[in-house]
């Protein structure tokens, strides 16, 4: 993965989720797997350059993946926390744009595409969050989506 293109926080009910974004390529139709094999990946979420940059407005959605892991710290170890009506922010080279949370919800991992209500990459001055949602035995059958829409 190359150098960050920019930064998210998120403030959640429980803490801040504080971390560098760095842009990956995916081939369409396959799964999305952000790089692991170091620490400094673990900790880094990937936004998918085929989506759209965030930006005022932007040109569709910005599509972010982080890994949350059951026994490291990850990127997205605490977007569970998250919850409706919580903030994110984005800090590009030229801006920061503030976003509220307003859906999350469940994917299945099996699939390569995300559920129909997350997909719609053309809907503008949106971000989507999506890592593993692990259960208590540490199995992660699913993936936990996060949407969030620009605010005014």
């Amino acid at each position: 993965m190359s150098t960050a293109q920019f930064r998210l926080v998120i403030q959640t009910g429980t803490g801040v989720i504080d971390v560098p974004v760095a842009p990956l390529s995916v081939a369409s139709h396959q799964p999305v797997d952000p790089p692991k094999s170091t620490v400094r990946e673990l900790n880094t979420a990937a936004w998918i350059v085929q989506a759209a940059y965030p930006a005022r407005p932007s040109r569709g959605t910005t599509y972010i993946y982080g890994h949350a892991c059951w026994r490291l710290t990850c990127a997205f170890n605490h977007l569970v926390n998250a919850g409706v009506g919580d903030t994110a922010e984005i800090t590009t080279g030229q801006t920061t744009l503030a976003y509220r949370v307003d859906r999350i919800g469940l994917g299945s991992k099996t699939g390569t595409s995300l559920p129909d209500w997350a997909a719609n990459s053309s809907v503008s001055d949106r971000i989507v969050l999506i890592t593993c949602q692990y259960q208590p035995d540490g199995s992660s059958p699913n993936n936990l989506i996060v949407i969030a829409h620009l605010l005014p």
